[in-house]
């Protein structure tokens, strides 16, 4: 994985663009695949969001699975963010043709700089590209919105992982990374923590409007009542009701969690909810049988494609917690 503060960006040629000069400048190779169509208008989007900060060389991979569609077309072109531009190959390839795409992208690689993959495909099933690609890759992202069967995925997940040959990073195990943080913020002392260890119901709300590029809106929930299930250490026998309570909102990014409510036995509740003007924020509520604290506020990243979730998906490194949570979830998901 690269370091940004000690790598030396890559620059080519000066270009002349609507009379201005602008320059290429590449940090890193940036592979995206996915094979759905209603995905690539989300991918393109966020591509746009890298380089915004972090310009590189992007091939876009538009493949097509179904039968007696072999075909393979390229196109070349450059994508501009302020006074940087960076070299765009995409390729649609289908059929037969799959197979030849690594060799058509290895000589179009930028020499010396690391190499991100971004997978919108299950990489544990995709075996027409990804593995001929994997072995030269420094980073694997890949977006668990591709699986509509949570359970078995996390289980395919967590026996492969060991199997790849770089960092392999969830993209929505980044999208949680705010209320990870929101979570150890609030729970920071011995005491709070025990307070937690004693839940006996949870509800977690969050964002179930569909949309051409997001319809298995659970997720981020199964997520975090995962995580939570495995840093509290609790088991089948310890009486903790979980529910997962679905909204449709157009005020929050599909997936989204917007609220999260804890009872505990000893009498405390805790409720975090992110208001609808000010979404990048958690308001915290934390109250018992005969006590209220002062709410406070905690910040929370953007979860969709702002720079927080940029950089989560750049730099975070695989964590421990994220092998635990799929432990959970490949055998019950609550």
């Amino acid at each position: 994985m690269f370091v940004m503060t000690t790598m030396e960006i890559k620059k080519n040629d000066h270009i002349t663009m609507n009379g201005s000069n602008k320059q290429k400048a590449s940090l890193f190779n940036f592979i995206i695949y996915t094979h759905e169509e209603r995905r690539v208008p989300y991918f393109r989007e966020l591509v746009d969001k890298v380089i915004e900060k972090f310009p590189c060389r992007i091939i876009f991979i538009k493949g097509n699975t179904f039968k007696g569609e072999d075909d393979f077309k390229t196109e070349v072109s450059i994508k501009s963010s302020g006074s940087i531009v960076c070299d765009h190959i995409e390729i649609h390839a289908g059929g037969t043709h799959l197979v030849q795409v690594p060799y058509y992208i290895l000589p179009h690689l930028e020499p010396d700089l690391p190499i991100y993959l971004l997978w919108g495909q299950d990489p544990t099933s995709e075996n027409e590209v990804l593995p001929r690609l994997v072995e030269y890759a420094d980073r694997l992202i890949f977006d668990s919105e591709c699986t509509s069967a949570l359970q078995s995925f996390c289980g395919n997940i967590m026996e492969n992982l060991g199997s790849f040959p770089c960092q392999v990073l969830d993209m929505n195990w980044a999208r949680l990374a705010g209320w990870r943080y929101v979570m150890m913020e609030t729970f920071d002392s011995p005491e709070r923590i025990k307070q937690l260890r004693g839940a006996k119901e949870i509800v977690i709300t969050y964002n179930n409007r569909e949309t051409d590029a997001f319809q298995h809106n659970r997720i981020q929930a199964d997520y975090l009542q995962g995580w939570l299930a495995t840093r509290m250490g609790w088991t089948a026998s310890d009486k903790v009701t979980i529910k997962l309570t679905p909204i449709n909102s157009n005020n929050f990014n599909p997936g989204a969690i917007t609220e999260l409510q804890i009872q505990t036995q000893s009498g405390h509740k805790f409720e975090f909810k992110r208001p609808v003007d000010q979404p990048s924020q958690v308001v915290v509520n934390i109250s018992s049988h005969d006590k209220c604290w002062l709410p406070f506020t905690l910040p929370i990243p953007t979860q969709s494609k702002g720079s927080s979730f940029i950089q989560q998906l750049l730099y975070a490194h695989p964590s421990d917690h994220y092998l635990d949570m799929l432990k959970i979830l490949s055998t019950d998901r609550g």
